[in-house]
């Protein structure tokens, strides 16, 4: 098989418009939305072979099968120099069909729009507008195939893929969850550790960035300085992803948060598990979500300026960790979005005196820092709160506890560690320096891909202002301690 540059080869899925009902501009800004820009790309993506072959005896019946992609002329450019690049391979009809396909608006956009002014469309952000990438729990078959950053092939197995998020499930550019079933290939795990977590993953999320969708910087910048704080943190992996050979964009591999991750991260028996997400009861038994309702009641219905009642909370979470991720909401500006939304916990059900973590007490997660609030602001960082001293949490259990002087004291001390530590401008500007170094140019070819132009003036601002944030917000912080808690508890250097 003469294989050439199937750059040359015409464009495919890239090509179609039915990948969002945010490409109709006329009908978003008739409703009163900003258009977010999507178009095909007027020229040719990179493009994968993926060949498959299979052998049939005189019955014709299969017998064998192999399949493999293949990158050609792929050092030509310097676009996928240090990235590690991940195939999809998942059956047209699955992705792109009126009825069935997951990524296409389809019949349910159709319907909806039948009905569209009952159905308070013009009040309903467009992205959570009906279409068939909007349905709950919808998985299909696909190929996986991973090379890391040298072009080694790391992995490739047959798994379950669905579309990944909420509102992100409107963009161009969408999510995925990745799951290994038995079902597929008689596997529940995948056969290579994508983010180098220590331990055998049986799902990973492509995140897209969420509905960061231009620099994609927000969250990945927040796991990466965060790992030396008391609460959980995701790794996530900078790759390209090609789905049936197209170039479909700039993705991370991302670790996900569910009961592997916690049991491995803090050596707790995995089946001993509660997980509390979102307001709903994400992992468990029926009936455990009573454990999260028992301790939220108690700590926003009591007076946690009584000890007896602060440390009866002290028993029920983990109060450095709590305390430090509000002091982290505080400094990064989280609103609009949380903590109505993107709230994870965990704790074990049974208390084992010889597992540290295995105390039955609740421990947050950090995520999705990327999620878009329109009446507040893009997403946390937003350049325009910066200077924000006066914004308290939205978060009842922290108000609750704030009153607290010895919570009131952690949280000081957070605030002041993430300024001059974990969140320190130095190191900050060097990590947004290293992203923009390596993955700038593949970030340019990403929004061609989604929005026909590089929107490098785009790209490069949404960078700068989250340089920025952090030189900006370590300086604002001595006003956000002072305002917050008091004068008492800035540090003396800070006093003078």
């Amino acid at each position: 098989i003469d294989l050439t540059n199937a750059k040359e080869l015409p464009n495919f899925a890239s090509a179609r418009i039915d990948g969002s009902v945010g490409y109709d501009k006329k009908l978003l800004e008739k409703c009163g939305f900003e258009a977010p820009g999507f178009n095909a790309p007027s020229v040719n993506v990179d493009k994968a072979y993926h060949i498959r072959m299979a052998g049939f005896d005189f019955f014709g019946n299969k017998y064998d099968e192999i399949e493999a992609t293949y990158f050609v002329n792929l050092d030509d450019s310097t676009l996928y120099d240090d990235i590690a690049i991940v195939s999809l391979t998942i059956d047209e009809k699955d992705m792109w069909d009126y009825e069935d396909g997951m990524y296409t608006t389809g019949i349910d956009w159709d319907e909806y729009y039948k009905d569209f002014d009952n159905n308070g469309a013009a009040d309903t952000r467009w992205c959570f507008w009906g279409a068939n990438y909007r349905r709950d729990d919808v998985e299909k078959k696909c190929k996986l195939t991973v090379f890391d950053e040298e072009k080694n092939q790391i992995l490739s197995q047959d798994c379950g893929i669905r579309i990944q998020g909420n509102g992100s499930k409107g963009e161009a550019q969408k999510s995925f969850s990745l799951y290994a079933r038995k079902e597929y290939n008689n596997m529940d795990y995948f056969n290579a550790d994508l983010t180098e977590s220590g331990y055998q993953q049986d799902k990973y999320i492509l995140s897209s960035g969420g509905q960061d969708q231009i620099s994609k910087l927000s969250d990945y910048i927040v796991q990466k300085a965060s790992t030396e704080l008391p609460y959980s943190t995701m790794d996530m992996r900078p790759c390209t992803v090609f789905i049936n050979g197209e170039f479909w964009g700039f993705y991370f591999i991302c670790e996900p948060y569910n009961t592997k991750y916690f049991a491995n991260h803090y050596n707790v028996n995995e089946n001993d598990l509660i997980i509390y997400r979102n307001g709903y009861l994400n992992e468990g038994q029926e009936g455990d979500e009573a454990e999260y309702e028992k301790m939220y009641s108690f700590i926003t219905e009591n007076d946690m300026t009584i000890e007896k009642n602060y440390q009866k909370a002290c028993e029920m979470i983990d109060i450095e960790n709590f305390a430090a991720y509000g002091a982290t909401m505080l400094y990064l500006g989280r609103v609009g979005d949380w903590p109505i939304a993107n709230e994870e916990c965990f704790k074990t059900k049974h208390i084992d005196p010889d597992l540290p973590y295995a105390d039955g007490r609740w421990r947050w997660a950090v995520f999705d820092f990327n999620s878009s609030d329109e009446d507040v602001g893009k997403y946390a960082m937003e350049i325009e709160r910066v200077d924000k001293v006066d914004a308290g949490l939205g978060n009842a259990m922290w108000n609750h506890l704030f009153q607290n002087p010895e919570f009131k004291a952690r949280t000081a001390a957070y605030l002041q560690h993430l300024a001059l530590v974990d969140y320190e401008p130095d190191k900050m500007n060097a990590i947004v320096k290293d992203y923009k170094d390596n993955y700038g140019d593949v970030l340019e070819a990403s929004a061609v891909r989604f929005y026909d132009n590089a929107k490098k003036k785009q790209i490069a601002d949404e960078i700068e202002d989250t340089r920025y944030y952090f030189e900006r917000r370590a300086l604002i912080c001595k006003n956000l301690v002072w305002y917050m808690c008091g004068w008492d508890y800035l540090i003396d250097d800070w006093k003078d």
